[in-house]
C-alpha cells in the first residue's frame, strides 16, 4: 500500500465534520491571534514597568546620596568661631568685658591702657597660681577682629606669640607702659559662661581670676568671680 492509499483508507474511515466545523476552526484561530496579541501587550508593558522601576531606583539612590553629603556627621566640621547660625559669635564680648573688668581693678583710676597686648592663643589655668602646660589653641581671625572692635575705647589691641615678646628684661615691666592679657577659653552653656583671664604690666603687678557671666550675643555681664585666681 502506497501513501495515497493510506490517506484515502484514513479519509474515508474519518468521521463526517459537523455542519460548523469550518466557523469552530475560524473562532479558535481568532482566538489563538487575540492572546497572543494581549501576551505581547502583557510583554511589552512589563518591560516599561521594569525600565520605570529602574529609573525609579536611579533616581532613589542619586537623592541619598545627596542627603549624605549633607550629613553632619560626614559634613567638615566648622569651628563655632567663624559661624553660629544662632547670632554674634559670644567670645570676643565675653573677653572684652573681663578684660576691662580684672584691668579696672589694676588700675581703677584709668580708663584706659597705652596698648593692650593679648596672647594669640587660648591656655588652660591661666588663673591658676601654678600653670601647668599650656593646652594653646589658636585665637581665630573673626575672635580677633571681634575683640578689637570691642576693646577699642579701652586700648588699641597687639596680638603677640607670648610673654617674652613684650616684656622688658631689666625690670620685667610690660613694655610701652602695657598690659600682657592671656586669656582661657570660653566655657558656654545656654545663656551662662565661665572663663579664665590673666593680666601681667609688671614683674609684681599682674592677676589672674575666674569670672562667671550671663548673657547672649554682645550682651554679657559679670555675676562672679568665683574659682582659680592669683595675684602679685
Amino acid at each position: 500500500m502506497n501513501d495515497h492509499d493510506l490517506l484515502d483508507l484514513l479519509a474515508a474511515e474519518a468521521p463526517e465534520p459537523a455542519p460548523d466545523h469550518a466557523e469552530r476552526l475560524l473562532l479558535q484561530a481568532r482566538h489563538t491571534r487575540h492572546r497572543r496579541r494581549r501576551l505581547q501587550l502583557l510583554a511589552g508593558a512589563g518591560a516599561t514597568a521594569v525600565v520605570a522601576l529602574i529609573a525609579s531606583l536611579a533616581v532613589t539612590n542619586s537623592a541619598k546620596h545627596v542627603v549624605s553629603n549633607n550629613d553632619p556627621a560626614t559634613s567638615p566640621t566648622v569651628s563655632r568661631q567663624q559661624t553660629d547660625p544662632a547670632g554674634p559669635i559670644p567670645e570676643p564680648a565675653i573677653y572684652a568685658v573681663v578684660i576691662r573688668a580684672l584691668g579696672g581693678e589694676m588700675q581703677p583710676r584709668v580708663g584706659h591702657w597705652p596698648v593692650l597686648y593679648v596672647v594669640d592663643h587660648t591656655c588652660d589655668n591661666v588663673a591658676a597660681p601654678t600653670r601647668g602646660k599650656c593646652d594653646a589653641w589658636p585665637l581665630s581671625a573673626a575672635l580677633r577682629t571681634g575683640l578689637d572692635a570691642g576693646l577699642a575705647s579701652y586700648g588699641p589691641v597687639t596680638f603677640v606669640p607670648n610673654t617674652s615678646a613684650v616684656t622688658d628684661s631689666h625690670d620685667l615691666h610690660i613694655v610701652h607702659g602695657g598690659i600682657l592679657i592671656a586669656l582661657g577659653p570660653v566655657q558656654l552653656n545656654g545663656r551662662h559662661a565661665q572663663v579664665q583671664v590673666s593680666i601681667v604690666h609688671g614683674g609684681k603687678d599682674g592677676r589672674g581670676a575666674t569670672y562667671q557671666l550671663t548673657g547672649s550675643g554682645n550682651h554679657w555681664r559679670i555675676t562672679g568671680n568665683d574659682g582659680a585666681a592669683w595675684i602679685s
